[in-house]
């Protein structure tokens, strides 16, 4: 009797289109599927819905190719996953957000289970105030951090508002860029910009309270930061920002796996690609704006930014496999981290035509996820300072009931999160 492959199971959402299971993430996770093999690993996709703790069991769910053509999912039983890759999407504070959390806590206490990215670094990225705090006072990065507040009210923010000529409003938990909104000053009166789906719309006012109450109507003002505007370059007049994927390597060592520039849609200020951005490669945009050997430096800069970030993230959640970092390059060609993002999307490597680089970026996934598989059980990877606000691991009640072994349907997993995710890959 053969010896069974080693397993990494992927963690994801169930998606409403049966020809696409598992949403827009469904083409990415047939390559991981397809690449696994060429490894000698297996790979699966499992909901939260089909574990059972109880029995140390979950339904895993693969794609076959077969040599007469003929392609589908099938699905069968399996141990848990010793090595798990979490792509959840989820809004802390939602029901499922809450309900995920606590899933991916007791899988964590699984002696032996280990994952890929770990829920210490999702729960750290989504808080972009701790995370600007937290970079801001790790050394070379100081420089890099936009300056930002906590927003309670912009009566109340007025001093910092009129420092800079723009300021971001941004939830402070939230992705995709929803909810973002931009507001400056023009002669007396206060413009307030934001976006219904790929539109941009206005709001102006001399009174910043009327400004106020119209953002309430959008957003949770108290749940948001003010962040500076930066004056971003641009390119092809369109102000740009920077990707760039972060991963491990088979050998666990950080890599810079690629990078595009990302345009905002004509008239928008948002670059999130299914927000009407484009993509374009980087260095082509680097030279035209600033020249080759300066686009060059900024080009180096932006990598030792970037291998910087991931070191001071790794101290804080301790190990993690992947990472993207944005940044903001502005018209001196200074560099300004904007965000980071656990959960990186591939297609901007498709949109920029450079294929070797979106295969090495699922091959980095799982000769990571391999080399976790090759740790002796009970090795530590280590672990990092730690972040305040670990998820409740209590799992009493009838809200987890489909963690220990009973039929549930997991909550609605959108949580309001706009699901054309940048995570297609065919």
């Amino acid at each position: 009797m053969s010896e069974p492959q080693p397993l990494i199971g992927i963690l994801s959402q169930k998606g409403r289109n049966p020809l696409y299971p598992f949403g827009e993430q469904t083409g990415y996770f047939r390559n991981l599927i397809r690449y696994g093999r060429t490894l000698g690993v297996e790979v699966i996709v499992f909901t939260s819905a089909s574990i059972n703790l109880i029995r140390g069991l979950v339904m895993g769910h693969t794609w076959l190719d077969t040599p007469r053509g003929k392609r589908g999912w099938v699905s069968r039983l399996h141990p848990i996953p010793k090595v798990i890759y979490d792509r959840t999407f989820y809004y802390r504070g939602c029901p499922y957000g809450e309900y995920i959390g606590k899933v991916l806590t007791r899988l964590k206490e699984i002696p032996g289970v280990r994952f890929i990215n770990p829920i210490d670094l999702m729960n750290f990225t989504v808080n972009k105030q701790r995370t600007a705090a937290v970079l801001k006072d790790w050394v070379g990065l100081t420089k890099n951090i936009p300056a930002s507040i906590p927003l309670r009210s912009l009566e109340k923010s007025q001093e910092f508002i009129s420092s800079f000529s723009r300021v971001f409003i941004k939830p402070n938990f939230g992705s995709a860029g929803e909810g973002i909104h931009t507001l400056e000053q023009v002669k007396r009166n206060f413009l307030l910009k934001g976006y219904n789906r790929n539109q941009v719309v206005y709001w102006v006012s001399r009174n910043l309270g009327a400004i106020d109450r119209r953002l309430a109507r959008r957003v949770r003002p108290t749940k948001c930061i003010l962040q500076a505007g930066l004056d971003l370059a641009k390119f092809q007049g369109r102000p740009f920002d920077v990707r760039v994927l972060v991963q491990k390597n088979r050998g666990a060592d950080w890599d810079i796996t690629g990078y595009a520039a990302r345009l905002a849609g004509r008239g928008g200020y948002l670059t999130n690609l299914h927000r009407g951005g484009m993509a374009q490669p980087l260095e082509k945009v680097l030279v035209n704006i600033f020249g080759r050997g300066t686009g060059a430096g900024i080009l180096d800069e932006v990598k030792k930014i970037c291998l910087n970030t991931v070191t001071a993230v790794e101290n804080k959640v301790g190990p993690f496999g992947e990472v993207a970092v944005d940044l903001g390059v502005d018209k001196e060609g200074r560099l300004w981290i904007i965000e980071l993002n656990s959960r990186p999307g591939r297609t901007i490597f498709q949109k920029i035509g450079a294929r070797s680089l979106k295969e090495k970026s699922i091959t980095n996934v799982l000769e990571y996820g391999q080399y976790l598989l090759t740790l002796p059980f009970g090795e530590e990877l280590g672990v990092g300072e730690g972040i305040d606000d670990t998820v409740d691991s209590d799992l009493a009640g009838e809200d987890v009931a489909g963690v220990l072994g009973v039929n549930l349907d997991e909550p609605d997993s959108a949580c309001g999160i706009d699901t054309q995710v940048d995570t297609q890959l065919t």
